[in-house]
């Protein structure tokens, strides 16, 4: 998980992402629009502490980038028996980045909720164009809409929230091509809009206990309801580009 330590609280991301990751239904709906995308040798930028991860750990090379200590000690430990995958501790703006994925030949890249932590955002965009191989494909997921910013997203140290043509820009700008990109979970834009803005909390309301119950009822709709269309506006926005070059055939065998 990127991060600035001046703008972000360490405790806060942290219980934040360990009550987050009790979000299961959540979870395995962020893993079922992504995986079709993915090839053999995946670049997770910004791991933060596996949660996503997990759903790659078939592949033939998973390369959790993670520039924090305490977390890439966590994934270390994590997935210690786990030959095919390794723990690169260093930042996603970092150029050597490229030069060591494309040597690894990293074929496509995942980021959930990390862009929003980096504040050279389009130098990370262009590390990742340049570590993935020609028609390797990016999928991106970051928090919509900068008038729901809150204090949530203070204390998780975002510098800001996307617009869907604010996106689009610095993937182009960066090289990509841009495939697929939509607003995600419409029920979260009305939950992140009273947690943060509304009840002005820091971390997410009832904790745990909320969070499961939330994850359980609303989530599980939404994902019913979103497979069909995406949503005129949403929580967040799901972001798939391509490095320019020969197509990358979708993995017929990840579907949702």
């Amino acid at each position: 998980m990127e991060t600035d330590s001046q703008h972000s609280s360490p405790d806060d991301l942290t219980r934040t992402l360990e009550t987050l990751a009790e979000a299961v239904n959540y979870r395995d709906w962020l893993h079922a629009v992504t995986l079709p995308w993915l090839g053999r040798r995946v670049l997770d930028v910004g791991a933060g502490m596996g949660t996503m991860t997990d759903a790659i750990l078939d592949c033939e090379l998973v390369v959790a980038l993670e520039p924090e200590a305490h977390y890439a000690e966590l994934l270390r430990e994590r997935y210690r028996g786990q030959p095919q995958v390794e723990v690169w501790e260093v930042g996603a703006t970092d150029a050597a980045v490229s030069k060591r994925a494309r040597a690894a030949g990293i074929d496509s890249a995942m980021s959930f909720n990390v862009f929003e932590h980096i504040e050279d955002d389009d130098a990370a965009f262009r590390v990742v164009h340049d570590a993935l191989i020609p028609g390797g494909r990016f999928v991106c997921f970051v928090p919509a809409f900068p008038a729901l910013y809150g204090e949530m997203d203070r204390a998780l140290g975002h510098f800001r929230r996307y617009r869907r043509s604010q996106l689009a820009a610095k993937a182009t700008a960066a090289g990509f091509e841009v495939e697929r990109l939509h607003h995600m979970n419409l029920t979260g834009f009305f939950a992140w809009w009273a947690n943060g803005r509304l009840l002005r909390s820091r971390g997410v309301s009832g904790g745990g206990p909320a969070l499961r119950i939330y994850d359980a009822t609303v989530i599980r709709v939404s994902r019913a309801l979103e497979r069909r269309r995406p949503p005129p506006f949403g929580q967040s926005l799901l972001l798939v580009a391509q490095r320019p070059g020969p197509p990358q055939a979708a993995n017929s065998s990840r579907t949702e």
